[in-house]
């Protein structure tokens, strides 16, 4: 093999960086100065005083006075395999140190991850603004589905048909689907033209009776979305729990379930 980028390549493989490669080669070939060693092999010249020293203290290169000056020159091939006994050496010691911490490193992790499904924070928002805000925050979900317990469409949300069309394309850009529990004298099949949407959302309609519903809820990743509008004072609140937001998940479910059931007796 004498390939110069094979020769490269294996000199990597045995710990060495590319530029330190690239001047241990050269040097092997010739003793030569750091202005030498930049024309021969591209290395910036600020960067061949680095790599030099670096490459001395691992006993590659030295430095040597001739008549025609001090040079740079390379140590024996075989000082290479003191770069596999340094390495051998510090995979060794990387894997005590592993070993002495990963208990600790689990407990910590575990006891986070615990945390953060324990952890509780809430969010308000005012106005229509507002209301925007968390409207834009649902589509930054992770999660493919929305659930939503709804008695009104994002058109009386945010008082504007525009904006809410645009919002519905941007649902479906993202790639999400929806799911929404209606009463019967909520459910409207004709909110919106937009085709492709209504292929991405599911209505169910169950009685008051056994949900009653008013405001709109949605549930999403680790967040419980809640709106409601009075008197034209919109007022919105985000729960964001991971516990709270799968207990509201699986209350969906029920209902859901509830719902279709409900719907195949009539």
């Amino acid at each position: 093999m004498n390939n110069i980028d094979d020769l490269q390549s294996k000199l990597v493989q045995l710990g060495l960086r590319l530029d330190e490669a690239k001047i241990y080669l050269a040097l092997l070939e010739k003793p030569a100065t750091h202005l030498e060693l930049a024309r021969q092999t591209g290395v910036n010249r600020t960067s061949i005083y680095r790599i030099a020293d670096e490459l001395k203290k691992r006993g590659l290169i030295a430095m040597t006075t001739r008549d025609n000056g001090k040079r740079l020159s390379a140590s024996p091939p075989e000082h290479l395999e003191i770069e596999l006994v340094n390495k051998t050496q510090k995979v060794a010691a990387q894997k005590r140190a592993y070993n002495d911490s990963i208990a600790y490193l689990r407990d910590i992790y575990t006891g986070k991850s615990q945390q953060n499904a324990n952890s509780f924070a809430v969010k308000t928002y005012n106005g229509i603004d507002g209301i925007k805000q968390m409207l834009w925050n649902e589509l930054k979900t992770k999660s493919k589905t929305i659930l939503l317990i709804g008695s009104a469409n994002i058109d009386e949300l945010v008082d504007d048909a525009a904006w809410a069309e645009r919002h519905r394309e941007r649902t479906v850009e993202a790639g999400h689907s929806l799911r929404e529990l209606r009463t019967p004298e909520n459910s409207s099949r004709a909110f919106t033209q937009n085709q492709h949407f209504m292929k991405i959302y599911q209505e169910r309609t169950i009685n008051d009776s056994l949900l009653p519903i008013s405001g709109q809820i949605t549930i999403y990743d680790q967040t419980v979305a809640i709106y409601n509008w009075q008197n034209n004072v919109r007022v919105g609140v985000e729960i964001v729990s991971a516990s709270f937001a799968e207990t509201l998940r699986s209350v969906f479910n029920h209902y859901w379930d509830l719902a279709s059931a409900e719907t195949e007796q009539h």
